[in-house]
């Protein structure tokens, strides 16, 4: 599963995590934090877990604008995911 969340520092600088989690485990495999994660970094993320620890079958997705994104897509359908 891959579900982003917002949250701020104590100066009001909005803060982004990207998490991704192990549906059968709930394991929590990565977590990217920035001020911004565009799909750029959504797609870099994917890239560097597949090489690590091979890449899913499938990815439960919200199409949100990251996972709408051609890059993504094209992530997606170059890796047959």
């Amino acid at each position: 599963m891959m579900d982003f969340m917002r949250d701020a520092l104590w100066d009001g600088r909005p803060l982004q995590t990207f998490n991704l989690l192990e549906d059968g485990s709930r394991e929590e495999v990565r977590i990217a934090v920035d001020f911004s994660l565009p799909a750029t970094r959504v797609v870099r993320v994917l890239v560097e877990l597949g090489e690590e620890r091979g890449l899913p079958r499938e990815i439960v997705i919200d199409n949100g604008p990251r996972f709408a994104s051609k890059e993504f897509a094209a992530w997606a359908a170059k890796n047959d995911v």
